[in-house]
């Protein structure tokens, strides 16, 4: 990604299990944050336990 110039309204969707959902947003915010790229957690819906 370093390599490639980011257009201003590119977008990240994280999509991961929901217990680790706030660290992964958090810490790809720090990592794309500062390079423009927008981050933001992934609306999935949850399994329900049958």
């Amino acid at each position: 990604m370093r390599h490639q110039p980011s257009p201003r309204s590119a977008r990240v969707w994280i999509a991961t299990d929901p217990d680790h959902t706030a660290r992964a947003v958090v810490l790809a915010r720090i990592a794309l944050g500062s390079q423009g790229i927008r981050v933001g957690p992934a609306d999935l819906p949850t399994p329900q336990p049958q």
